[in-house]
């Protein structure tokens, strides 16, 4: 793996010293084949580790004067996992092991042609894969290494199947406590005549005809439907099936009557089946289209599009639909005739054809599609229209002798029954619809393969007029070839079995909207609860944009009483093209007090606007009951109009109400001083008092939450059947005026009062900048449907939810994508990084340094490569990797970095680069991945340590058991050197137990990991156990054969007997009381040693016997001197009363209920009953001997 020469002697003797330490750890592994289970680990170092991403696929080769490599990768999520490690030469075989983040063996493969892991339910976390030699090899010879999500077959691309219309409910249903309540068939907006603003006034009948349910949608309510979780969820909670169609004499407006109250309609109760954690807004094909059809073109949007379809699946755009078809039905292409309606003739309507250019109409989208591949070669030739033959043309109609010279034997097409009737001249005025399907026909009829069966008329020389429209029709032909694939939402009967083709010359094809795509990589349970401000979408047009390339905005949120959360990512919306991100999260005193570059916690880059959701470098405890508040700042070059989303009262929303101190904004343009945004602030139009917020959310896990649950905690509060007007000043007599009403009296206040809203929707984002030339190869073809990750086709039918199916089969064929083992093998298949500094078990990056000794400075240098799946080159071996770093930024320096790249912090592959100077100590997580695919990242966590004069660490306790939610602070005596001196904490296993940077630690979920306290070259740890009060549902459970001593976390102190017999305990300077201890006791097993869970008391004294702990659970601590008293008794024990009555009790032998505790009440795991008392009965009697 290492492609580059790094200087790879140790510059200090204490890192020498530690990889020393390091090694003698794992033991001296036997290197030829082994019996499962008695492999053991040879050591880490950085020249035979290397960070790979997931999921990836590579060749490598062992380096020289080793026999074991590791590759470290990390699980965002929890997944099923797939490895192989495979070669040619089955003389000299490769066996692989799979070990967490402590180094326990979580399974191991030792065959002689070939190795393959398969282990389901891995959960987020940092992983090692060993490829260790099982023979001796005269040359090291290749292997290739797969780390993959598990092979997703035939039948789980059938079983995946997310509801569209769950979407349309959730956001516009009238039953739906999210419902956007400004499209409501209950209420109508009308014009006050004095101040030209609307007003809201509710129906007395109320008004179906393309409202609510059918009212079409627009950007970004799919992203906010994704980003609140409110989906997606299965098929089965609102089929389409249950949708009937439009019955005989039914008309449009009691069909959408009947979809609002009967058939779209919200359930409660429905989990998201993944996150959909991120939304991206590729370039638009247009800056901008004028009223005279004159266009200005993004460069390179095409190579956006085709590179997100191969990178996350298919890509949803809007399209304009028209009435014209193509000779073949699988083809469509838009160049601007359409049929309109021109008069009725004794009641039948005529049809003309004219061109929507050239009259002035720019023919915005209305449809919504999937784009899933291209071929750069599909003939042009394959977009020839076919004619109506009783088209009438108009006097001034291009070719109009060419209509009328269609032969009288030409067929009537399919496309006739398409025609969607306009008036002709006023058009040109139209309002450019929302995002959805034509009002009048629902959705143009498709052409079907019943053309085929007419009979081709009989060959004849063709006449002028035939040869004057034959040449008219080729003068409509698009320019070149090439066309996108498409698919639709009109059954499999449509088109070529649902999709088309659609030339690459449509100018309505993703023309000045963006085009989404989505990463549905991660499971539902990566987080269990969300902090919101509300669930409603930011509207498009309501903006805040600064003449600075900086802004900031504020969120504060309060953290559950009660609750034991964690705070882990942090999603928010952005509007702009390659924007530098950066989050930092104040509690406590600093809430309020704006921007804190210590509490920084995550940064990067985004090339695309979009939605994003972002880890934090560390998880951040929050405490129960107290506000804790998230800044994001953005900033660009300058080189576009900077703007924020702000969630507001619209035209599609009317029920957010104010509220002061929750939601504030910097902006350098404006002044000093921070903006509440909940408290309104003046705008020019109309002289309105508004006030707006923001669309952060705060993603974190509730360890007290049951499993499976997800929880998402609003500030504000909704009603969707309540509407809030603006007020026209901030006096508080006019705020009394804009509190909520209700019922009838909020029927009477719309008489005299009105409930005022402003701004129409766009169905786009704003102008967005240029997102910048990929600059990669692409192939000449590309079809999603070979590659075997799209569902089947659905009909929307007569629903006007075609945005809805577009954004719901763009999500399943990206879950899909992301899901399975698919490589273009002429593309690079990974990413790599690697580092001379040492690598510690737990799979960081260790880096001490003296800044009074030089050569200690420029250490933190490493080494990214993208990486092939045969070692061969590859089309993208010139593309750039992008670095971002993240957590104690202050901590270092990145000027030489940034002066090397001209601030773009991209490098070359396999180019050694130096990354910065440390300043101080903390920990810092580097990232680095392709620009063009970020999917394919790397990255490692690199903790700084300063060197001084620290002669000791000492951690208190140094062994810790925490139920599931609960916290401990650790305590830290450091010895000798600056008594500023700060400890850096760290985690082997944040998924079991995080801590913060004062050193608490909670419990996540049970199981075992170590807490790490480092300063001044010096380390010391903590084991913590952590236990389940709510036992185990069997989900996610693990049963592992650790590599290294079972006895290796177990505390060595001594042990002293006092005058009354009592035993102590204690390591160090440390002595344990009122605390549990994981220790090892040198006298039990025959004077051999083992290792065990004791007690102790206030006192410091050992516990024996019966022991109640705080929450009322009994333990039994062997009382019998026979080398173990004082030990933890677990599983089923005999034990007597003061009569000397033995009974049979049961202790948990695991860390789920939790260890050792007695089970009273229940059946035991292995079948038997116990009563209250927790005695054995058979029957109800209690058993005795």
């Amino acid at each position: 793996m290492k492609r580059y020469h790094l200087l790879r002697q140790l510059k200090k003797s204490g890192a020498l010293f530690l990889a020393a330490v390091l090694t003698l750890q794992n033991g001296f592994g036997a290197w030829g084949a082994a019996p499962y289970g008695e492999t053991e680990t040879a050591g880490l170092s950085s020249q035979n580790s290397s960070f790979v991403s997931f999921p990836s696929r590579f060749e490598d080769v062992m380096p020289e004067g080793y026999k074991e490599q590791y590759y470290i990768f990390s699980l965002d999520s929890k997944c099923d996992l797939t490895i192989s490690v495979t070669f040619e030469d089955s003389s000299s075989p490769y066996g692989a092991e799979l070990l967490d983040s402590s180094l326990s063996r979580l399974g191991i493969s030792e065959r002689k042609n070939g190795q393959r892991l398969v282990r389901k339910e891995v959960r987020a976390g940092t992983y090692f894969l060993r490829v260790f030699s099982m023979g001796e090899q005269e040359e090291p010879q290749p292997f290739t290494v797969s780390i993959q999500k598990m092979d997703l077959s035939a039948s789980t691309v059938k079983k995946t199947d997310f509801s569209d219309l769950h979407m349309v409910a959730a956001l516009q249903g009238s039953d739906s406590p999210y419902q956007m309540n400004g499209r409501s068939p209950y209420y109508t907006s009308v014009p006050n005549p004095d101040t030209g603003q609307i007003v809201w006034e509710k129906l007395e009948n109320p008004s179906y005809s393309g409202r609510g349910v059918n009212s079409g949608g627009t950007y970004p309510m799919p992203q906010s439907y994704y980003s609140s979780w409110l989906g997606p969820v299965e098929e089965s909670a609102l089929p389409m099936d249950s949708i009937r169609d439009l019955e005989g004499s039914e008309t449009y407006e009691e069909y959408d009557k009947y979809l609002q109250e009967e058939g779209i309609v919200y359930e409660s109760g429905y989990e998201p089946a993944i996150h959909v954690q991120n939304g991206i807004a590729l370039p638009k094909r247009y800056r901008f289209i004028n009223g005279d059809g004159s266009e200005e073109e993004n460069p390179g949007w095409e190579e956006h599009l085709k590179n997100a379809i191969m990178t996350y699946g298919g890509v949803t755009a809007g399209i304009y639909w028209g009435s014209l078809a193509c000779e073949k039905p699988e083809n469509y292409y838009f160049n601007g005739w359409e049929y309109y309606l021109l008069r009725y003739d004794n009641g039948n309507p005529v049809y003309t054809l004219a061109n929507d250019f050239d009259r002035g109409n720019i023919a915005m989208v209305n449809h919504e599609v999937v784009i899933v591949g291209w071929d750069d070669n599909y003939s042009k030739d394959n977009f020839r229209y076919v004619i109506d033959r009783d088209v009438e043309p108009l006097p001034d109609a291009t070719a109009s002798n060419a209509l009328k010279a269609l032969p009288e034997s030409e067929p009537e097409p399919s496309a006739k029954k398409a025609r969607v009737q306009k008036a002709t001249d006023s058009n040109a005025d139209m309002e450019i619809p929302e995002r959805g399907d034509d009002d009048d026909d629902r959705r143009p009829q498709k052409a079907t393969d019943s053309d085929a069966d007419y009979e081709e008329p009989e060959q004849r020389p063709k006449t002028a007029e035939e040869e004057e429209l034959e040449e008219w029709l080729n003068s409509m032909l698009p320019e070149e070839d090439g066309a996108w694939i498409v698919r639709n939402s009109w059954g499999d009967s449509a088109g070529e079995d649902g999709y088309y083709y659609v030339s690459y010359c449509d100018r309505r094809l993703v023309s000045t909207d963006n085009a989404w795509a989505y990463e549905a990589t991660e499971t539902a349970d990566n987080y269990n609860k969300m902090y919101q401000l509300t669930s409603l979408p930011y509207n498009a047009e309501l903006i805040w944009t600064t003449t600075a390339n900086q802004l900031m905005t504020s969120t504060v949120f309060t953290a559950e009483e009660d609750a034991a959360d964690v705070l882990k990512a942090v999603s928010f919306d952005l509007l702009n093209n390659n924007v530098h991100y950066e989050i930092a999260v104040n509690q406590g005193d600093d809430v309020g007090k704006g921007w804190n570059e210590e509490n920084v916690y995550a940064s990067g880059s985004k090339m695309y606007a979009g939605y994003y959701t972002v880890r934090l470098d560390k998880t951040i405890l929050l405490q129960p009951g107290e506000p804790f508040e998230i800044i994001l700042k953005i900033e660009n070059d300058g080189s576009e109009t900077l703007a924020v989303p702000m969630v507001m009262n619209n035209s599609g929303i009317a029920n957010i109400p104010k509220q002061k101190r929750i939601c504030f904004l910097y902006d350098p343009a404006e002044g000093e001083d921070w903006i509440d945004m909940g408290n309104g602030f003046m705008e020019d139009n109309r002289s309105n008092n508004y006030y707006a917020y923001f669309s952060m959310k705060a993603l974190c896990n509730d360890a007290s939450l049951e499993e499976g649950k997800t929880e998402q905690i609003s500030e504000l509060e909704i009603d969707p059947d309540v509407y809030y007007p603006m007020t026209e000043h901030t006096s508080e007599e006019n705020e009394t005026e804009g509190e909520v009403l209700s019922g009838q009296e909020e029927e009477t206040c719309y008489v005299y009062e009105g409930h005022i809203l402003q701004t129409q929707e766009k169905p786009s984002l704003r102008e967005t900048g240029q997102a910048g030339e990929l600059d990669i190869m692409l192939p000449e073809s590309f079809d999603l449907r070979d590659a075997g990750v799209l569902t089947p086709v659905r009909d929307q039918r007569f629903t006007n939810t075609c945005w809805a199916f577009g954004s719901t089969a763009a999500v399943e064929s990206s879950y899909l994508l992301n899901g399975s083992n698919l490589y273009d093998f002429n593309y690079s298949s990974a990413v790599s990084l690697d580092t001379q500094l040492p690598i510690t078990e737990e799979g960081t990056v260790l880096y001490y340094f003296d800044q009074n000794d030089e050569g200690t400075m420029d250490d933190a240098r490493f080494c990214p490569s993208l990486l092939s799946w045969d070692n061969g080159p590859v089309e993208d071996e010139n593309d750039k990797l992008k670095w971002e770093f993240s957590g104690d930024l202050s901590a270092v320096d990145f000027s030489e970095l940034d002066g090397e790249t001209d601030g773009t912090r991209m490098t070359e592959s396999g180019e050694e680069v130096l990354l910065f100077t440390p300043k101080a100590s903390g920990t810092l997580t580097v990232k680095v991945s392709s620009a063009s695919d970020p999917t394919k990242t790397a990255a490692c966590q690199v903790v700084l340590v300063e060197e001084n004069q620290v002669d000791r660490i000492q951690i208190f306790p140094e062994t810790m058991r925490l139920r599931v939610g609960s916290t401990q602070t650790l305590q830290v005596s450091i010895e000798g050197g600056d008594t500023e001196t700060v400890p850096v904490f760290s985690s082997d296993n944040p998924g079991i137990a995080s801590v913060d940077d004062k050193g608490t630690v909670i419990g996540l979920r049970r199981g075992t990991t170590v807490i790490r306290a480092r300063a001044g070259g010096k380390e010391a740890s903590c084991t913590v156990e952590v236990w389940d009060s709510r036992g185990s549902s069997g989900r996610g459970s693990e049963s592992r054969q650790s590599g290294r001593s079972q006895d290796s976390s177990a505390v060595v102190g001594t042990w002293t007997m006092a005058e009354d017999g009592s035993w102590s305990f204690s390591s160090g300077e440390t002595v344990y009381r009122d605390s549990w201890g994981y220790l090892h006791n040198p006298y039990a097993n025959q004077g051999n040693g083992e290792s065990g869970w004791f007690r102790f008391d206030s006192e410091g004294k050992m516990v024996v016997g019966w022991y109640q702990d705080l929450d009322g659970r009994w333990y039994y601590l062997n009382p019998v001197s026979d080398g173990s008293l004082g030990k933890m008794l677990t599983g089923w024990q005999w034990i007597p009363d003061a009569s000397g009555r033995e009974y049979c009790y049961y202790f948990y032998p695991d860390s789920g209920s939790p260890m050792g505790s007695m089970a009273a009440g229940l059946t035991t795991p292995d079948g038997y009953s116990v009563n209250e008392q927790g005695r054995w009965c058979v029957d109800g009697e209690e058993q005795t001997r």
